[in-house]
């Protein structure tokens, strides 16, 4: 008797619920988007004077140590750092620098300036300036960064990098560096184009670390490097080094106040003490020596040396030893 009054009384609870239709999920409210304020005065987030979520500035943000905005369009101005996630546009003055998402106008920071995204700016910096794609012209006291698809001008007093260019002129005291493809000009102490990158991949020990060497096959420079020395992988143009220029494959000039290195020349090489190619066809001109595996073309110098020679040597010392005539004084020549 106890059980069935329990199992009623369970009953009674239970029916109204199961009489209630099934509740139907309603959709999410959408979206309202960025609110647009004319201006805003920050102290420091949240002492500010509009408080709203996606906040959007169309005209004037005065941030006195730093403030976050999703946007600004038009003068922004902070005693440290201002920070815009999605996009900038107008003009940016910071004490230390500005973060932003897209950056479409001029930044000008104490310290620094970082786009993540597309830019279109002048950025100005005591430091370094960052634009991971697109068009800039980057102005900064040590370093300049582009990611992939960067285009524009850099100068700097000690290096500038970018990612890959379609087009770019880099300016530095020290050095320059494109680890991708390159087309454009490059001055400075040091200029690297596409080379290898040496990545970690394990360890070996203690203290000990195995690296793996990430190379670009299908990676091209294409310009001028003008420099103390030149280094690049596949090279298209102009290789002028007061020391040394070295390529992989390198079609067009190279000229060192030292030497030039390539494994593969179609082109002249012009230097002071020596020349080095595995496969030279063109020419090789120095006041030391030349050496090329195989020649398709002419050599001169005080000592050349080819193991196969289809062509001319001009020199002291004439050396191709696959030829008929091995060794010659004066001129040599081979078919």
């Amino acid at each position: 008797m106890r059980h069935a009054a329990l199992f009623a009384l369970v009953l009674l609870i239970a029916a109204p619920a199961a009489a209630q239709p099934a509740r139907v999920a309603q959709p999410a409210p959408p979206d309202p988007g960025p609110t647009y304020v004319p201006f805003d005065v920050t102290i420091f987030p949240p002492l500010r004077v509009f408080h709203f979520d996606r906040q959007v500035v169309s005209g004037l943000a005065i941030n006195a140590l730093w403030g976050t905005n999703e946007g600004t369009y038009g003068l922004e101005i902070a005693g440290l750092v201002n920070y815009d996630r999605v996009a900038f546009g107008g003009l940016q003055v910071a004490g230390l620098g500005s973060v932003v998402g897209q950056a479409y106008g001029i930044q000008v920071g104490g310290l620094f300036n970082y786009a993540s995204g597309r830019c279109r700016a002048l950025q100005l910096s005591g430091a370094f300036n960052f634009c991971e794609k697109g068009g800039a012209l980057q102005l900064a006291g040590l370093f300049n960064g582009g990611g992939d698809g960067f285009s524009g001008l850099q100068v700097s007093s000690m290096v500038n990098y970018i990612e890959w260019t379609d087009f770019a002129l880099q300016l530095s005291l020290f050095g320059n560096n494109t680890v991708k493809s390159f087309a454009g000009v490059q001055i400075g102490m040091l200029n690297f184009a596409n080379q290898t990158t040496p990545v970690a991949v394990g360890s070996c020990g203690p203290n000990c670390t195995t690296y793996r060497t990430t190379i670009y096959p299908n990676a091209h420079m294409h310009g001028l490097q003008l420099g103390c020395g030149n280094f690049a992988q596949n090279a298209r143009g102009v290789q002028l080094g007061m020391v040394v220029n070295t390529a992989t494959t390198f079609e067009g000039l190279q000229l060192g106040g030292l030497g030039n290195s390539a494994t593969a020349t179609s082109g002249f090489q012009l230097a002071g003490l020596f020349n080095a190619a595995e496969d030279l066809s063109g020419m090789q001109v120095t006041l030391g020596v030349n050496y090329a595996r195989d020649v398709h073309g002419v050599q001169i110098g005080a000592i050349n040396i080819a193991r196969r020679l289809r062509g001319l040597q001009i020199g002291a010392i004439n050396v191709a030893y696959k030829n008929t005539i091995p060794v010659f004084v004066g001129l040599n020549a081979g078919f």
